[in-house]
């Protein structure tokens, strides 16, 4: 059983190809960790360090099919910082980014909070959540950067989804129980086609 998983958090676990993606909270930092279907675990991501507001990045993630990126968002809604990141999973360097100000720049959106969504193939969902609007929704490629935006999230081919639903506290149970219909570690199912 992995420790410090947060029981009530909407998304503190993802299983993968090459293993499970663990948020785990500890004395003042909130962490990424991610564990090979041996069971060994590593930290791959501070998502905050209280003791050093500059780490400010909310604990709520995403990862590709291919395991090539980590999705995240970057400090708070009202904040100047606040951007959608994504990050290359090996060394953990941006590989884009768009701030709040530049999506309402650019696509006329309203100030708002920038929610994850999910991958599908290479392309990833997000949206910008208003109070008491209807958000819009934005479809981002990975393959080119290609930014979007859309009225829906239904706009996203019927197999695209949220990767690990339910509560986290039943996905740890199952965290070692590797699912070998995904495939072998860093192929998308596209390539084993």
């Amino acid at each position: 059983m992995i420790e410090n998983v947060p029981e009530n958090h909407v998304h503190a676990v993802e299983t993968h190809k090459c293993g499970v993606y663990v948020i785990r909270k500890f004395s003042g930092t909130s962490e990424l960790w991610h564990y090979d279907y041996n069971g060994n675990g590593k930290k791959a991501f501070l998502f905050s360090d209280y003791k050093n507001i500059s780490v400010s990045f909310g604990s709520n993630f995403r990862i590709d099919d291919t395991e090539t990126y980590l999705t995240l968002v970057r400090s708070w809604y009202g904040d100047e910082n606040h951007a959608l990141v994504i990050k290359d999973l090996k060394t953990m360097k941006d590989v884009y980014v768009i701030t709040l100000k530049e999506l309402m720049e650019k696509y006329g959106v309203e100030p708002g909070t920038i929610q994850l969504s999910s991958w599908y193939e290479n392309i990833f969902k997000f949206e910008i959540i208003f109070p008491s609007k209807k958000n819009p929704w934005f479809r981002l490629y990975g393959d080119t950067w290609k930014l979007e935006k859309t009225e829906t999230f239904d706009e996203m081919p019927e197999e695209a989804g949220e990767i690990g639903e339910g509560a986290a506290a039943e996905q740890t149970r199952k965290l070692f129980r590797f699912n070998f219909q995904q495939g072998l570690c860093g192929l998308s199912k596209n390539s084993l086609r």
